[in-house]
């Protein structure tokens, strides 16, 4: 468990592949109902659980998700079917194709490109003491409320300390936009993050601000 939380607090992280098919029994009743997922990679697994990506077509992008491996939750007994590399790099070559793919450099030099790329903020509180829906999507979200859609963009470029991007248009063209970078929250603010995955079959997560250029391959 310690080993997790360390890994946790770095901006950005990546774990080792294991399977990409996990069994579930799940409790229907006083029955057990078994649950096939296929295409998904795992990226961490402990003697209690698995935590494995799978794609979420809304967003376009894969999201981590957790299934007990031990009694007492309505996700059980999950069990793991290992898989090659080879069969690995198809789930993500499928996933590719179905979301945005772009090598992206952070403020401290690091380059990585990473596939299926979208923004997520954490959840937002209202007035009402409510949550917001998540805002998790393939897209830049702007100060005015409008969204600039990756698929749109040749580039990004950002600079967290006056909230303003730099785009450029897939027709070349370029503009100025004020983005959001923070959302509040009951405790304070956070920073949205990129997420996606690498041709590592590695999960990527970063903080927004810490996003120096998203350049997209097409």
């Amino acid at each position: 468990m310690k080993k997790v939380t360390i890994l946790l607090l770095f901006s950005a992280f990546m774990f080792v592949t294991l399977a990409d098919e996990i069994t579930l029994e799940r409790k229907v009743g006083k029955k057990y109902q078994k649950v096939m997922l296929k295409d998904v990679i795992v990226v961490e697994e402990t003697p209690n659980c698995v935590r494995y990506l799978i794609f979420n077509k809304d967003f376009k992008s894969p999201e981590p998700r957790l299934a007990n491996k031990t009694e007492g939750g309505d996700e059980q007994c999950a069990t793991i079917k290992k898989s090659s590399d080879e069969e690995r790099r198809k789930i993500i070559e499928s996933w590719k194709k179905q979301g945005s793919n772009a090598k992206i450099t952070l403020y401290d030099g690091r380059e990585e490109m990473v596939n299926c790329i979208a923004i997520k903020y954490p959840l937002a509180s209202s007035l009402k003491d409510k949550p917001e829906l998540q805002w998790h999507k393939p897209a830049l979200l702007l100060r005015d409320g409008t969204e600039l859609k990756f698929v749109n963009l040749r580039s990004i470029e950002f600079d967290p300390k006056t909230a303003v991007s730099s785009v450029v248009f897939l027709d070349g063209k370029s503009q100025n936009y004020q983005f959001v970078i923070r959302r509040r929250i009951q405790n304070g603010d956070l920073p949205g993050v990129i997420t996606g995955v690498t041709d590592k079959f590695t999960y990527f997560r970063v903080s927004l601000d810490q996003v120096k250029k998203i350049e997209f391959v097409k």
